[in-house]
């Protein structure tokens, strides 16, 4: 596996290091560190670095529990701590598509899909003990696959999606997020205009949910 972490938004000057701890179970189980770096390096306010890590555990749907935190410290040349990140939750997995074959960890997998509405629904179903019942019953019932029921990220069609998407990671539940529609956008995707906000919209939303493995897939329209 190769860790990864991305997200510098300013630099002042003067050379910088970014430090990753990786944490299992509350103990660190990897440590690595970028070059230094100044701003001219950031390439949309953003860097990424990377170490090889050969035996990090996948995650996979018969195994959601290999799951890790990473905690990022910036540091000037000095050594002195300029920021630090909160742990952010991540698992590795590899899920491609071979032919007409989905492929999760280099084995084939069919995908039972049922949608959810836990995301564009009440209070109840959007907290994590909803999405982690709604979890439950799909796996009791069969299901290994959900496509958020949002369709769209119109004005109150969202409610809370972060405890879904933590839920489908403990359970192993894969999901497809769907992404803004069309519509919201004068269905005129094709002027620069309304294809820079819904390319906005839709990088920020992905920032928000790229760390979860259970994502495999993003749905549109």
């Amino acid at each position: 596996q190769q860790a990864q972490v991305v997200g510098v938004s300013k630099a002042r000057p003067g050379q910088r290091v970014l430090t990753a701890e990786i944490l299992e179970g509350g103990k660190i189980v990897k440590t690595f560190q970028s070059e230094p770096f100044d701003a001219t390096a950031l390439t949309g306010g953003r860097l990424a670095f990377s170490s090889p890590w050969p035996d990090a555990k996948p995650w996979d749907t018969d195994s959601p529990a290999n799951l890790y935190h990473a905690v990022v410290t910036l540091a000037d040349e000095r050594g002195h701590v300029l920021d630090r990140s909160l742990p952010v939750r991540f698992g590795f997995r590899e899920f491609t598509i071979d032919g007409r074959d989905f492929v999760l960890n280099g084995r084939r997998i069919h995908l039972r899909a049922l949608h959810s509405s836990n995301i564009n629904g009440a209070a109840d179903i959007a907290s994590i003990e909803g999405c982690r019942n709604t979890c439950r019953r799909l796996a009791s019932h069969g299901f290994n696959f959900l496509i958020t029921a949002n369709y769209n990220f119109g004005p109150g069609a969202v409610s809370y999606m972060d405890a879904l998407f933590d839920a489908c990671d403990e359970s192993g539940i894969l999901a497809a997020f769907s992404l803004p529609h069309a519509k919201d956008f004068a269905w005129k995707l094709d002027t620069p205009e309304q294809s820079a906000r819904y390319r906005a919209l839709c990088e920020w939303l992905i920032r928000r949910a790229q760390n979860h493995p259970s994502i495999v897939l993003y749905s549109m329209n």
